[in-house]
This record gives C-alpha cells, structure tokens and sequence, in this order.
C-alpha cells in the first residue's frame, strides 16, 4: 500500500512540474520585457538604441520581436535604417540592414507591417534609368526567409517628383505617406488599394492638412485612427505635437492634441504596436533648450490604449 501511495505521489509531482514547465514555456520574454513600461514615457533601450546621437522612428514587429528605426548622422547628410534583435530578457546591438543584400546610406522612416514580413521605408536616388533624380520616394522590401529581398520603388501613383517619406500599410493596403509642397508644407495623402492597382494619391481633408506642417502619420491598421505630426500649432506645446483623429462613416474627426505626452521640443515619428498597448515616438525633451535641436534625437516608449483618448 505504502509503494502503491508513493507512486501516486510521484505521479502527481511529475504532473505539476510537467505543468510548470509547459506554463514557463507559453510566457513570452518579449512581452514581460514591454510590460515593465508604464505611461510615463521613458528612452527606449538607453545605450544600446537611443544613444547620444540622432536616432528616430521605431517600429516595433511583436511577432518578430526585432525594432527597426533610422539613425542618421549629426547633419543628416547619410541616414541608415538599424534593426535590433530581442533576445531572451534584452534588444542586441543594432545592425545595418541589408535589402538584397545592399546597405543603403539614404534610406530612412521605416514602417514593419503588421505581420512582420514587409517593410515600407523612404529612400532617395536609386531610381532606375534616372540616376539624376535625387527626390524622396517609398519603397519597400518583403522578407525572404531571414533576410530582406531587394527593395521596390512604388508606383507613380505614389512616388512623384517631390519628396514623399513616412509610409503606413493598412489591412486593406491602402498607403498613407507624407509629401513636401512648396505651397503648404508638409501633407499627409493616401493612396488607396483597389482591384490590385495603386490609386492616384488623395490629400486628406483639409482640417488635417493645414497651412502647417503634417506629417509622420501612424494609421491604425484597421483605419480607425492615425496619430500624426503638426508643427508650430496654436494649440501647441512645443516644437511640433503628436494630434490623434479618428475615423468614422469614412470621415476623420478633427485632431486632437495628445497633451499629455507632448513636450516643449520636437515630438514625432508615432508608431503603435500590433497589440494597441505601446506608443513609440521620437522626441527631444530630454535636451537642455528642447525648442533648439542640439544634435540629437531620442527614441520614447510608453503604455498606450486607445480607449483614453477617444
């Protein structure tokens, strides 16, 4: 009797450490590592990231579990796009990221699809058959098993001869990018997916794109909301502000200043993880005069739900 009660025993001790071990297997280091962040926002990855230098634009793949964002140089004469490796409890040391096996030192604001396979990004130049075309223009890059194939310059119906930069995917495909005119600044267009074509790139409203600059505009995958960039609003606290505007029957609702996570300096570049849970963005609070830019620009993270802001 008494072997017969110490086998049960060891059976159901074998049980729960089997349990143990098949719960610690499903816990996913990624999302511990992000659930330390809170609504305060804070410098993402101090020193091995967000350095002393100019680095903007991160663009975080959950299912991947890679960052991607631009570091330039301190006159912005080169850009390069880094990706940086979560491992374990912690984001490796940046590398260059090669697309078809070439580095490209012009190439910049790059936004990851949602499922982790596509990059859209900004790159001067490389335009084949005009080499003297030196404007802005979107491409992109799909992966080919662990490694990014050769980059894509998108259709005209995206890419004029201005510049265009800050390129967001839908669920639906439609692209929405930014655009430099002489007449209104900085605007913010998109270029809708139908039948497998590129549409004709449409400025959005108005009460979007005003006399100011707008740019660097996040789209919700699903198009319910965008967070975007305007400067030297009225309504303003800073340098340039993050504006959230929402998106019902088709219409996008007049912005909003997202007050509570602007500053006095620059703020931009917005990106929103998969889940809906962390903002990232760029900005220069953290400089002594963050109105002046002094040389650098950091990467910012913090708790993010949608719901606060409707």
């Amino acid at each position: 009797m008494l072997k017969i009660r110490c086998m049960k025993a060891l059976y159901l001790l074998l049980i729960v450490l089997l349990f143990s071990s098949c719960k610690e297997d499903t816990i996913n280091p990624l999302s511990n590592y992000l659930s330390t962040i809170g609504k305060t926002p804070i410098k993402f990855e101090v020193g091995n990231i967000t350095t002393s230098g100019i680095e903007y634009g991160g663009s975080l793949s959950l299912l991947k579990e890679e960052i991607y964002y631009t570091k330039a140089s301190s006159d912005f004469s080169t850009r390069n796009i880094l990706v940086s490796k979560f491992n374990k409890d912690s984001f490796g040391s940046p590398k260059e990221v090669e697309f078809g096996g070439v580095i490209f030192n012009n190439a910049s604001d790059i936004r990851i699809s949602e499922n982790g396979n596509t990059v859209y990004f900004k790159m001067r130049g490389h335009i084949q058959n005009d080499s003297l075309r030196r404007d802005g223009n979107i491409w992109k890059s799909k992966k080919v098993g662990e490694v990014w194939g050769q980059a894509q310059m998108l259709p005209k119906e995206i890419n004029s001869k201005l510049d265009e930069f800050y390129p967001a995917i839908t669920n639906s495909k439609n692209l929405y990018f930014s655009r430099e005119l002489k007449d209104t600044s900085y605007d913010i267009y998109v270029s809708r997916y139908e039948n497998g074509l590129y549409q004709e790139a449409e400025r959005l409203p108005g009460y979007i794109n005003t006399n100011l600059l707008e740019s660097d505009a996040y789209i919700a995958p699903d198009e319910s909301y965008m967070i975007f960039v305007r400067m030297y609003a009225d309504d303003g606290l800073g340098v340039s502000d993050l504006y959230i505007s929402f998106k019902e029957n088709d219409v996008w609702s007049q912005p909003k200043n997202m007050t509570s996570l602007n500053s006095p300096g620059v703020d931009g570049s917005p990106f929103v993880t998969s889940d809906g849970k962390y903002l990232f963005f760029t900005s220069t609070r953290d400089s002594d005069r963050p109105e002046v830019f002094d040389g650098h620009l950091d990467i910012y993270v913090t708790k993010f739900n949608i719901e606060d802001w409707k």
